[in-house]
């Protein structure tokens, strides 16, 4: 059967891949559209209410830069370091 890889394919693509760890960060704020200009993830709200997704490291550096506009924020992490 073409297509089924089997267990030593689906180890050195685990152990190869470029880990991620996949993040939901809920935020309030006084940011515009404009703040999340170049982002590496994803974003969705407006006014005072946000939600970025995306990678935890692109948006948790996106948060040390602005934190002094984010008057409170959730994360929402789903695993860590995760090839899958």
């Amino acid at each position: 059967m073409e297509g089924i890889l089997n267990y030593k394919q689906i180890a050195h693509l685990i152990g190869t891949s470029k880990k991620k760890t996949p993040a939901k960060l809920f935020l309030r704020g006084d940011l515009k559209e404009k703040d999340f200009s170049g982002s590496k993830f994803q974003f969705f709200g407006n006014g005072r209410f946000w939600v970025l997704i995306g990678d935890f490291e692109p948006i948790d550096k996106w948060l040390k830069k602005n934190e002094k506009k984010v008057s409170s924020f959730h994360w929402e992490i789903n695993a860590r370091n995760s090839a899958l």
